[in-house]
């Protein structure tokens, strides 16, 4: 495998090798086989598939790694005996040398570049920072959920604070368009239901720059990368937790939690996440409904697959195992998916700062170390010396529809229901039960509980995307046999 090596543990592109030994970066190219369950598995529980399976059997994925197995003595931090004020100065700077260094590498002198703007902390670090390297015209685009959106009232007064251009895209009706074929426009499948939004969003920054080539940044990463390390230390004491719990947990959360958002609901998805998992894979899983949405069959496997691509990539240490996956499968393969091929068909580069190599490397080694007052502690200050302090130390909302609105279209519970149907590709790995009262509840209005959205979210997105991809290469095999 070490010879086709070409991926890292981060990357956001692919690399398929069939059964005959030939290699592709497009799945497209081979001939689709029978589908992998085991990949449907995967991408129910973790919202991507884990290497190196693929979609198909017959198929497999090679596996990104990493050769970043020492730490950096020059980055290690001495929290001893140090002051803590100290201590975050130098952290700022080398986060903000290694993110400089980055910026001029990879951009091109002779345009500036575009930033997809949310006015939190991590696109608002690439903003200040590309001023501060001169790149005066880069233009921050925004996407507002309506005239009342306050993240994207804040994202304005941000853009002014650093003095960028500021463009606002704002939300169209609700629809599912982007479930219609996304087997044609996506290489593979993943979960994640703020496609719909990033995908418009990508759409239309591609109509708003048209010809105008430029290279369009995305702070995807950041949350993985600087606001993991705490929360995994602290949730890793959950490992020690008896199995008996977990199992009373998962069968309580079964019993209908799982419909109800409440923090009965919350603390029961939490633990039963632990059962019969491994660390890694209970932090990154988007559900605890495997063996309650969809057969269990395949976990251990699974389970197994991830914990030795990880293994290999970063070693046995567990914090910095979850880490890694949270930065390779949920940031490079689920967050960077969703606008990235539309991007790149448009013909713009994508670039994701925060998940190249030096600031892996600060991840998976040197931060681990970091005593960080609070999570993003050397973003924060980063950006807290370029606009005032309170517009840098608040809460923030993440970057979905607010009301949901996709769950209870019509033809997301169609969608929804003809996945358990006969010619459903993957029908026969879900419980038809429990999406049939599911979709029963979006029928009726219901709100249900973010984790499950999640989970019903990849049923429709995976099952539409085989049926759409499948149906793409039909048609090429016709075509091709007709010529």
């Amino acid at each position: 495998m070490e010879e086709y090596k070409t991926t890292r543990l981060t990357s956001p592109d692919y690399l398929f090798r069939d059964a005959e030994g030939r290699v592709s970066n497009r799945l497209q190219e081979f001939q689709p086989l029978r589908s992998d369950f085991r990949a449907v598995f995967s991408v129910l529980k973790f919202g991507a598939i884990v290497p190196p399976l693929s979609p198909f059997i017959g198929i497999e994925r090679v596996a990104p790694l990493t050769d970043f197995y020492e730490p950096d003595a020059d980055n290690q931090i001495i929290k001893d005996g140090q002051e803590a004020a100290d201590c975050l100065i130098k952290q700022k700077n080398i986060v903000k040398d290694t993110l400089d260094s980055l910026l001029l590498k990879n951009l091109p002198t002779s345009s500036d570049p575009i930033v997809l703007f949310s006015g939190g902390v991590d696109s608002s670090v690439l903003a200040c920072r590309l001023k501060s390297l001169g790149f005066d015209g880069t233009i921050l685009i925004n996407f507002s959920f309506g005239p009342d959106d306050p993240e994207s009232i804040h994202a304005e007064q941000m853009a002014k604070e650093i003095d960028l251009r500021f463009v606002r895209i704002t939300a169209g009706p609700t629809t599912t368009r982007c479930l219609e074929h996304p087997g044609l426009v996506y290489d593979m499948p993943f979960g994640d239901h703020s496609v719909s939004p990033t995908s418009e969003l990508a759409e239309a920054v591609c109509d708003v720059i048209r010809d105008d080539k430029r290279v369009v940044l995305d702070g995807v990463g950041a949350d993985g990368v600087f606001g993991l390390v705490k929360k995994l230390r602290k949730w890793r004491r959950l490992t020690l937790m008896p199995q008996f719990i977990a199992r009373a947990s998962s069968a309580f959360y079964g019993t209908g939690l799982w419909q109800k958002e409440n923090n009965i609901e919350y603390l029961t998805r939490v633990l039963s996440r632990f059962l019969n998992a491994s660390f890694s894979s209970s932090m990154i899983a988007q559900n605890p409904l495997n063996g309650i949405a969809y057969d269990n069959q395949y976990n251990h496997e699974v389970d197994f697959l991830l914990n030795k691509w990880l293994q290999r990539s970063v070693g046995a240490d567990s914090v910095r195992s979850a880490l890694a996956a949270d930065v390779a499968l949920t940031c490079a393969n689920i967050f960077a998916q969703k606008g990235k091929p539309i991007f790149e068909r448009a013909g713009h580069k994508v670039f994701f700062p925060y998940l190249e190599d030096s600031i892996v490397r600060l991840c998976l080694h040197d931060m681990v170390s970091w005593n960080m007052a609070t999570p993003k502690a050397p973003l924060k200050a980063i950006l807290a010396d370029a606009v005032p302090h309170d517009m840098v130390y608040r809460p923030k909302s993440g970057f979905v529809d607010p009301h949901s609105g996709i769950f209870y279209l019509r033809p997301f519970i169609e969608y929804l229901n003809n996945a358990v149907e006969s010619t459903s590709g993957i029908g026969d790995i879900l419980n038809k039960k429990f999406i049939i009262t599911a979709s029963n509840l979006l029928m009726k209005g219901s709100s249900l509980p973010a984790q499950t959205r999640n989970l019903l979210w990849a049923v429709v997105f995976v099952d539409r995307w085989y049926q759409t991809f499948q149906g793409a290469a039909r048609k090429g095999s016709g075509a091709q046999a007709m010529g």
